[in-house]
């Protein structure tokens, strides 16, 4: 793994001190790339998101998924006039849909940012406290105890070449 890291880092420091030319050509090819690798993951993202219709049904009955089934509420579908199934009437009700989503997602990450500030909140509320009490030391007996000789001081190496003041 190291041995990777270090390759792909002397390719980026010979990109670096590569000519113009060469330089424009990897970000053309590496924009590229990204931009084909983003293309696919939207297009995987919008495959799981819709829900798929079924090929046997000439009108296309949506399939439910097991979010739909799990709901306790369901929304029975309205018959849409023929008047709406213009672009603008199917635009428009996407807009709605679309709505709904934005209003739901904004509120649950309302609530999610409100329970993270509490956290926080309780966290940095919290307080410790410290009782410090004094220590009752045993009494020092008076026989045969008396003060030990201080320790002399103990000289340091000379360095050598380095002069005394």
């Amino acid at each position: 793994m190291r041995g990777l890291f270090f390759k792909i880092q002397r390719v980026i420091g010979e990109l670096q001190n590569a000519d113009l030319k060469t330089r424009k050509r990897w970000l053309i090819g590496l924009s590229g790339v990204s931009m084909i690798f983003v293309v696919i993951l939207w297009v995987v993202y919008l495959n799981i998101t819709f829900p798929s219709y079924n090929s046997n049904s000439i009108t296309g009955t949506v399939t439910t998924s097991t979010k739909e089934v799990a709901e306790p509420a369901q929304k029975e579908e309205v018959p849409v006039p023929a008047a709406e199934t213009s672009f603008f009437g199917i635009l428009g009700r996407g807009f709605g849909v679309l709505e709904d989503e934005v209003g739901n997602g904004f509120r649950s990450l309302g609530t999610s940012i409100v329970e993270l500030w509490d956290k926080t909140k309780n966290t940095f509320s919290k307080t410790n406290s410290y009782e410090l009490e004094k220590q009752n030391t045993p009494p020092v007996e008076e026989k045969g105890t008396s003060t030990p000789d201080p320790i002399p001081p103990t000289p340091l190496p000379e360095l050598p070449g380095v002069k005394k003041p």
